[in-house]
């Protein structure tokens, strides 16, 4: 009887407990009427003065390994054949996109 009870006491404590502290978190903070508030001034900061570097360079330039960076533009030739005496074909070869020499020739 006694354990039963102290369990219901406890347990209304606990649910009382949170019940309040929900209850208490919803409320707005409180807001003082009529009393000045202050702003500070922002802090001075003070920054150091510029790093100057030296213009020359300390290493010498990196030199391109290329003298043409830039890949030459693809030849596209058409893909007709010739035929050689011999009864061989041949196909145009770029960049000029002329007919190879026949075989024996």
């Amino acid at each position: 009887m006694q354990t039963k009870i102290v369990l219901s006491l406890l347990l209304i404590l606990i649910v009382g407990g949170i019940a309040f502290s929900l209850a208490y978190a919803a409320q707005p903070p409180a807001v003082a009427i009529g009393v000045p508030t202050y702003v500070y001034p922002a802090p001075v900061i003070e920054y150091p003065s510029p790093i100057i570097v030296d213009p020359s360079p300390q290493y010498p330039p990196l030199q391109d390994p290329s003298p043409n960076p830039i890949p030459p533009e693809p030849v596209f030739c058409t893909m007709d054949a010739k035929m050689c005496p011999d009864g061989s074909y041949v196909g145009r070869v770029p960049p000029s996109c002329q007919f190879a020499a026949c075989p024996g020739q």
